[in-house]
């Protein structure tokens, strides 16, 4: 039996074919243009693993709790949520410390992009504390950092993003 393996929102990135790509842009690579909150066409139970790099933010919290209830129940028994974030904690301390000047963190901050004819933006932000409270709130268990080489291999993507060499994603693996 096939495994499946989620990319939500993953834009014009292709992780490879053992992935199946979701997204609402327009892009060859995607097995499903639609928004990454809708599921339904997954049962109960059925996916492995669901990676979500540099979405999860544009959801207010209430948007994100029903993601991660979605998320919740496609999963299988086990089954691995990957979520990656612009790491506040992380850019609070490069800002404060005066390491990066503020211009530098007004994208990962706010960021912004053209979806489906409107202009979205973050919603919010997190630190590994708040991000694990609310995965904790919808049952998932485990919850810790990971490193994004083993999942998605050399994908250039958010979960490695840095400023002058100093990284600034919060990068979190849970399960079901």
């Amino acid at each position: 039996m096939k495994k499946i393996k989620l990319a939500l929102g993953c834009g014009w990135r292709n992780y490879g074919k053992k992935w199946t790509h979701i997204d609402l842009g327009d892009y060859d690579h995607l097995d499903y243009k639609q928004d990454i909150k809708d599921l339904s066409n997954f049962k109960n139970d059925t996916v492995e693993t669901i990676y979500a790099s540099h979405v999860f933010e544009y959801f207010d919290r209430y948007e994100a709790e029903d993601f991660l209830d979605e998320c919740y129940r496609v999963l299988k028994k086990g089954g691995k949520l990957y979520l990656s974030v612009p790491n506040f904690e992380a850019i609070a301390y490069l800002y404060v410390q005066k390491k990066i000047p503020l211009f530098k963190f007004l994208g990962p901050l706010y960021g912004h992009m053209d979806m489906d004819c409107k202009e979205i933006q973050h919603s919010t932000c997190y630190d590994f504390a708040s991000l694990g409270q609310l995965l904790q709130r919808a049952d998932f268990k485990r919850i810790e950092t990971y490193g994004t080489e083993d999942l998605i291999g050399d994908v250039d993507d958010h979960s490695k993003a840095e400023i002058d060499g100093e990284y600034i994603s919060l990068n979190v693996v849970c399960e079901k």
